[in-house]
């Protein structure tokens, strides 16, 4: 058979090797790929409660009248942001929350509060700690 006969292409044997290796690497990637999402998440939810501290402690800084709710981050597609009032009301404290929704909905974190004193804990997460929050 000479050069100009012989068809150019892959063997199915090939094929199948190719897509075999193809979905071994996939299946071992994507539930590292989940998990770093799942953390870059938690630092931006993280970074808004952050900022709606700040932003409540310079209104108190220079006596603004605002409401809290002025300051509370704009939900995203993976975090709902709330602001909500300790027992007796506004006036004995509150907290900020960032809980987890959409993609995040099933992260073990669960959700994070921050409250009117800087104090940071976790609500609905058993068995996992502060550390999971950090950003890791």
């Amino acid at each position: 058979m000479s050069p100009a006969e012989r068809q150019s292409g892959f063997t199915l044997v090939e094929l199948l090797c190719a897509v075999t290796i193809a979905l071994v690497l996939l299946t071992v990637a994507l539930p590292g790929w989940r998990e770093y999402r799942q953390g870059v998440e938690r630092v931006q939810a993280v970074r808004g409660l952050q900022q709606a501290a700040g932003c409540q402690a310079a209104r108190t800084a220079v006596n603004l009248a605002a409401s809290l709710a002025d300051c509370l981050p704009a939900s995203t597609r993976s975090y709902r942001f709330l602001l909500v009032p300790a027992r007796g009301g506004f006036d004995r404290g509150h907290e900020w929350r960032a809980e987890p929704r959409g993609p995040q909905r099933g992260d073990a974190c669960g959700t994070l509060v921050l409250d009117h004193s800087g104090s940071r804990r976790l609500l609905a997460a058993p068995g996992t700690g502060i550390d999971c929050w950090r950003g890791r």
